[in-house]
């Protein structure tokens, strides 16, 4: 006895020093900040990350490979891919919560003194029998049980239904994503394609018009020209400059932004592909249809819709957490106690168990979910709503965006008249070369008002299949690289558009008129009916250059961007 009594004092004492020394390690944890090293060495791996993997850049950027490109590496795109792949690996978990509980349990037992027991009579109050023992101390334990509990698998089975939703909620996260930025894509390429355009010209104005200005100095302080009349010339160069240099900032900054919805890193130099012709389908649509096939259509709301299916379930688990849970279990077992007769046996059983107060608080989270199924229906009515207004102030922006093209297309060849005129003019001597290079300069302002103007009828035409949850990405492309994939958008939005005509079109959509557009780099010849020079005089007195122009944002509703 004074032997076991020792080992167990160690025993005791080891467990006590293991315990002391576990506690003080838990103590010695403190914060501890990232290094600067190591946020450099992030750094470096984020930049590499960032742009790994893709395609160079070979030459002009077409529409469709900017958007593919854009659809490619576009980091928000990745992310929201990313989030299906976790949605979809929920659901894949949750799945096996359905399978019944398999439960395996192995185990060594060791003692240090025997396991041993005696009896008294309950008569006489004397022992009985002597101490004796039935198990050993060393011995080895295994069991394996088999459980299904009913209860469970029903709330297990609505919970991955629920999951299975989120997953659709996910693929629709990521359909409004791809819209919004094939919607981005259009604006900012035809906007870039601008920039292209007319860069040469407005740097070749702003170099004419500082010379200018030099030259008006020189002439007042050799006092050539009256104080008055060189200062007034001057203010008016700058303040072409100044208006012309906001308008090539802006161009820039498209060309920047487009940039970064390729995934291209801000100091890539690129160009767009250009064509000299472009045209533009006239649509006749049916309003009424455009708001049915919105919302038939729209991400949004076909998320409101698979939320309220989740909100129904719920309705539904808290149904079932009020009735009674049955178990349904069976397992073998297994003991190496050399005393059991029996080292191995099976077991089945059945057990009941019903939580009472689960009747009380039952009806409380059932009426909550139903508050919730109420409160998704009030939802999807009002983003609905929302839809409607956006398909209809986006077709009003188609129309007013044709509208300011063709009077921004009209202006520009009204300037470039007065241009031809004041350029002949100056032939004969009759004006000065500062009027030249404000005439020119009106030139370009009008020919960058009608590319912009175009670009922005464009970009309505884009919002209109945005607003509608068109798909501009196939369901399957037969390659991975950028060229293929440009190819099968390309065909896919041929496809979309012909589908859009043939579901909303008023009329015969094999009728839907094309309108060419004009070349806005090359500036149209003169025609027959010039003004005539004694006019022109006048026309450089009355006429205020204008560099100023209108352009209609793209619409800013919180669901659809």
């Amino acid at each position: 006895m004074d032997c076991l009594k020792k080992d167990n004092n160690k025993i005791y004492k080891i467990l006590l020093v293991v315990t002391a020394a576990l506690t003080m390690s838990a103590c010695a944890i403190s914060p501890e900040s990232i290094t600067d090293n190591a946020r450099s060495q992030r750094i470096k791996q984020d930049m590499i990350d960032l742009y790994q993997g893709q395609e160079a850049v070979s030459g002009p950027i077409s529409l469709s490979e900017a958007i593919a490109r854009a659809l490619k590496y576009n980091l928000d795109q990745r992310v929201k891919l990313m989030e299906r792949a976790v949605a979809t690996g929920s659901l894949e978990v949750s799945r096996f919560d359905l399978l019944p509980k398999l439960v395996l349990n192995a185990g060594y037992n060791d003692r240090s003194n025997d396991a041993g027991a005696i009896s008294q009579s309950l008569i006489s109050g004397s022992q009985s029998l002597e101490a004796s023992t039935s198990q050993e101390r060393r011995r080895n334990t295994f069991s394996s049980n088999l459980a299904w509990n009913v209860l469970d698998f029903g709330v297990s089975y609505a919970n991955a239904k629920q999951i299975s939703d989120q997953v659709n909620i996910s693929n629709e996260m990521r359909r409004k994503i791809i819209q919004n930025i094939v919607s981005d894509v259009h604006t900012l390429w035809w906007r870039v394609v601008v920039a292209d355009k007319m860069t040469i010209e407005i740097d070749t104005i702003l170099s004419e018009a500082r010379e200018a200005i030099n030259r008006s100095r020189e002439l007042e302080k050799k006092k050539i020209e009256k104080p008055m009349d060189a200062l007034q010339r001057q203010r008016s160069l700058l303040e072409l400059i100044d208006r012309m240099s906001e308008l090539r900032k802006e161009m820039s900054h498209s060309k920047l932004e487009l940039a970064n919805i390729m995934n291209l890193k801000p100091a890539t130099k690129y160009t767009v592909l250009v064509t000299d012709e472009q045209e533009i389908p006239e649509y006749r649509f049916d309003i009424n249809k455009l708001e049915t096939v919105a919302l038939a259509s729209r991400p949004e709301i076909r998320e409101e819709d698979y939320r309220k299916r989740i909100s129904t379930l719920e309705v539904r688990k808290a149904l079932l957490r009020m009735f009674p849970g049955l178990e349904i279990s069976t397992g073998r077992n297994y003991d190496s106690n050399k005393f059991s007769f029996n080292n191995t046996w099976s077991t089945v059983g059945v057990q009941v168990s019903w939580n009472i107060f689960n009747l009380f608080s039952g009806h409380a989270a059932q009426k909550q979910a139903e508050t919730q199924v109420d409160l998704a229906n009030i939802r999807r009515l009002a983003l609905s709503a929302a839809i409607l207004t956006q398909v209809h102030l986006t077709w009003q922006r188609y129309l007013e965006t044709k509208e300011d093209y063709w009077l921004a297309s009209e202006l520009s060849d009204v300037e470039n008249r007065i241009s031809d005129n004041v350029a002949a003019a100056k032939k004969a001597n009759r004006v000065g070369m500062s009027d030249v290079i404000m005439s020119r300069a009106s030139a370009v302002a009008g020919r960058l008002r009608q590319g912009l103007a175009y670009a922005d009828l464009r970009g309505s035409i884009s919002k209109i299949h945005n607003v509608l949850g068109t798909d501009p990405l196939p369901d399957e492309v037969n390659g991975r690289d950028v060229s293929t994939l440009a190819k099968a958008i390309k065909q896919h939005l041929n496809k979309q558009t012909s589908s859009l005509l043939s579901k909303a079109a008023k009329q015969d959509p094999n009728k839907a008129e094309t309108k060419s557009v004009k070349n806005i780099k090359e500036k149209p010849k003169p025609k027959d009916n010039q003004l005539d020079e004694s006019v022109v005089g006048k026309i450089l007195d009355n006429h205020q250059v204008s560099l100023e122009y209108t352009t209609v944002e793209p619409i800013a509703l919180e669901s659809s961007h």
